[in-house]
C-alpha cells in the first residue's frame, strides 16, 4: 500500500510504502511531514478521524461526494493512478525490496510535473 501527502502550494509529493493502512501509519505520515498549520484533506477514512494537530476536512466517497469546495482529494488520486498504471504496464511486477525507490522516484518526478489540481 502506498501512503502519501501532496503540498497543494508548492506541487510537492511525499510518498511512502506501508504494509498496512492503519490510523497509526497514516497519522505517522500526516505529522512526519506537514507542519501542524497545515490544512489536511482526505477520504472518510476512519483512521484520519484524530488527526489532533491539524486543521482537518473530508470529503465521503461512500455517498458520492468527491469534493466540496477546497475539500477534495483529486491531485493525489491522480498520481497515485498513474503509478498504478505504469506498475502494472511497465514494471508487472515489483520486488518489495524495489518498491521504496520506485515509489520515491514516482513522487519526486511527478513533484515536478504540474496537473492543474490543487
Amino acid at each position: 500500500m502506498f501512503v502519501s501527502v501532496k503540498d497543494r502550494i508548492t506541487g510537492n509529493i511525499i510518498a511512502t510504502v506501508a504494509n498496512k493502512r492503519t490510523a497509526k501509519v497514516l497519522r505517522g505520515v500526516i505529522n512526519d511531514n506537514l507542519n501542524e498549520r497545515a490544512q489536511v484533506y482526505t477520504d472518510e477514512a476512519p483512521a484520519y478521524k484524530e488527526l489532533k494537530n491539524h486543521k482537518h476536512e473530508a470529503v465521503n466517497h461512500s455517498v458520492s461526494e468527491y469534493g466540496r469546495g477546497e475539500a477534495h482529494t483529486v491531485g493525489i488520486r491522480t498520481i497515485w493512478v498513474l503509478l498504478k498504471r505504469g506498475y502494472h504496464d511497465t514494471f508487472h511486477h515489483e520486488s518489495p525490496n524495489h518498491l521504496h525507490g520506485r515509489v520515491n522516484e514516482f513522487a519526486t518526478h511527478f513533484s515536478f510535473a504540474r496537473f492543474g489540481y490543487n
